[in-house]
């Protein structure tokens, strides 16, 4: 067995002078490339990172940025909900007192048509009670002046006939005015 040690290490010795500078080499040659690849690598991972702090950042941004566009929207909005709201109680007010001065001059006007209606229907009544007045003054007369004994029957029933008929188309004409004028 130590026979065997002896060959092994002996093998490993000549496949060093042989192969050594070789294997040197080459183990010289990874290293250096796993320390690129580190290099690399650790390069890569912080231009990763870097990338991903920028989009980051620019994603903040544009969220705070929608985010206080959002607010001045929702702030306008709000403001022309009101102004539409004050416009619109301010118009209400107004039709309110359009609509209540309407009324009172309504009523005026109908308390004036009233007004002139009672003055017109006391004039109608003073001519008629004038007129009534003034043809019984009338009839009286001519009963005095004729002899109600020799007066007959026929003469009177004509002449009552006759003052009816005076006193009958002036009594329609009054009152179609009367009516026409309500």
């Amino acid at each position: 067995m130590a026979n065997t040690m002896v060959k092994e290490g002996g093998i490993e010795q000549v496949r060093d002078l042989l192969f050594g500078s070789q294997v040197k080499e080459q183990e010289k040659q990874l290293s250096q490339l796993e320390q690129r690849i580190m290099r690399e690598h650790e390069v890569l991972r912080s231009d990763v990172r870097q990338q991903l702090n920028e989009l980051e950042s620019f994603l903040k941004q544009e969220f705070d940025s929608l985010s206080q566009r959002l607010k001045r929207e929702e702030s306008s909005r709000h403001e022309a909900h009101e102004q539409m709201g004050h416009s619109l109680k301010e118009f209400s007010q107004k039709v309110q007192r359009q609509f209540q001065q309407v009324e009172e001059r309504t009523t005026s006007a109908e308390q004036a048509l009233r007004q002139q209606l009672l003055e017109r229907n006391k004039q109608l009544g003073d001519e008629m009670q004038r007129r009534y007045e003034h043809l019984n003054s009338k009839l009286l007369e001519l009963i005095n002046e004729q002899n109600f004994k020799q007066m007959d029957r026929s003469s009177l029933s004509t002449l009552l006939m006759d003052m009816a008929m005076r006193i009958a188309p002036q009594e329609l004409a009054s009152s179609q005015e009367h009516a026409s004028g309500i």
